[in-house]
């Protein structure tokens, strides 16, 4: 679609939303007309715990927590992970994965900045992340039900790596009292794994609390 002159826009900046008029096109010249309130976010929280892969894949993963709502995302190194970083790798990469978070947010509509932790953390760091309502997906356990929810929304999903979680990293979400849930009987991609999770908990959450 070509604009014309004196075509209402709506802009986002910052996370704000602005009606502009267009002045001019060529040049290209606007006026804000007023800011808009205007509020796309969810009146919960959804964290993340993202399993880093391969460049393309984490880029996919990243826009797409973002596009579904995420407000946190969490970078880990699982002992399978395809990806094995350092401090000082993730670090090279962070200013990337920020650029595609922001992208993606303007794209969407999202009013609020995602957050994405400024260093990986270790395994005895997660129960600092917890949330009311934890989760991890697996083939081992159940479809995911509204009464899994409890009486806040605020919930932490954990995607594992492409190759699967050992025994033990099972053994520790178990520990502290994650719940495990099964997103489909077929054994799905990782980046799918995310999509459907967080797509199936955005219903679910904005169904069970009206």
């Amino acid at each position: 679609m070509r604009y014309q002159k004196n075509d209402k826009i709506i802009a986002i900046f910052e996370t704000k939303h602005f009606l502009l008029n267009i002045k001019n096109i060529n040049p290209f010249e606007y006026e804000i007309i007023k800011i808009l309130n205007i509020n796309n976010e969810n009146d919960f929280k959804l964290h993340l715990i993202l399993p880093l892969c391969n460049p393309k894949i984490n880029a996919l993963m990243f826009q797409k927590a973002t596009e579904l709502g995420v407000n946190l995302i969490i970078p880990f190194c699982f002992k399978q992970s395809l990806s094995k970083l350092d401090q000082k790798s993730y670090l090279k990469k962070l200013t990337r994965y920020k650029l595609i978070v922001k992208e993606a947010g303007e794209q969407s509509n999202r009013n609020l900045k995602v957050k994405i932790l400024n260093h990986l953390i270790n395994w005895n760091e997660i129960k600092n992340y917890l949330l009311t309502n934890n989760f991890v997906c697996s083939l081992n356990g159940n479809k995911l039900q509204k009464n899994d929810f409890k009486k806040t929304k605020d919930t932490l999903i954990v995607i594992g790596p492409p190759k699967g979680f050992l025994i033990e990293e099972l053994e520790f979400f178990k520990s502290l009292n994650f719940k495990f849930i099964k997103l489909s009987n077929l054994v799905l991609r990782t980046e799918t794994a995310l999509i459907n999770a967080l797509s199936i908990c955005n219903y679910l959450l904005n169904e069970t609390f009206k």
